[in-house]
């Protein structure tokens, strides 16, 4: 955990609870709340870029631009 935290890929975002709120909001299964967490941080920055097909589908569903990544085999 630490490392991820220190990562300089990483940004720690205070959100006061509005991301949880938003994400119980748009949860139809409780087996994918941590990808309803994504959501509304890709919602106020505009971008994602995932593997997730399912992830990828609902952030364009709400407007959100997912760039385009290349999976390495």
């Amino acid at each position: 955990m630490k490392s991820i935290i220190d990562s300089q890929r990483s940004r720690i975002v205070g959100d006061n609870g509005s991301f949880t709120k938003r994400a119980l909001e748009l949860t139809k299964s409780p087996a994918r709340f941590n990808d309803m967490v994504i959501l509304p941080v890709a919602e106020k920055y505009g971008k994602l870029a995932t593997y997730d097909k399912k992830l990828k589908k609902d952030a364009e569903s709400l407007g959100v631009e997912v760039i385009k990544v290349e999976q390495k085999v």
